[in-house]
């Protein structure tokens, strides 16, 4: 586990070792993925302040595209654009297989399983683990001000 401090260096922005970033930068986000977990962190993300949902990954983009618009949803992971970070809610199952699939290096991925450790995922990329203590039902609205996040990064 990482145990190095966040250091403040003025407002909006906050430094790591190997990491700097100005929170009022937009943060460019892709969700691969297109179940329950998926479609509720979608509709957060377009609305949360200081985020830019640059696409969703989907096997079958007609299940993404009551939500977004089709330019937004890829279904070849040679399609997938830059972002700060790749959020993969798959099935637990299918976690490795998405991960070792990624056609690109040293990028920050993370997956949104609470049983499956942070270490399934392919070593190519930075990992982490970002799990929203939350049951998730197609038809249930969450309230995400109220859930607790589980975070865990390498």
């Amino acid at each position: 586990m990482d145990t190095r401090k966040i250091i403040r260096t003025e407002p909006g922005t906050f430094f790591m070792p190997g990491l700097f970033y100005n929170l009022a930068a937009m943060l460019k986000v892709t969700v691969i993925g297109s179940g329950n977990v998926a479609r509720h962190l979608i509709s957060v993300l377009q609305s949360a302040a200081g985020v830019n949902l640059v696409q969703a990954f989907a096997r079958r983009p007609d299940l993404l595209s009551d939500i977004l618009p089709s330019q937004q949803i890829v279904s070849d992971y040679r399609d997938l654009a830059q972002a700060d970070i790749y959020i993969i809610a798959v099935t637990d199952d299918a976690i490795t297989e998405v991960s070792s699939s990624l056609p690109f290096s040293n990028r920050l991925v993370v997956h949104t399983s609470g049983s499956v450790a942070m270490e399934e995922l392919d070593d190519k990329n930075r990992k982490g683990v970002f799990y929203p203590l939350q049951t998730f039902s197609r038809k249930k609205t969450i309230n995400f001000h109220e859930v607790p996040l589980c975070l865990e990064a390498s």
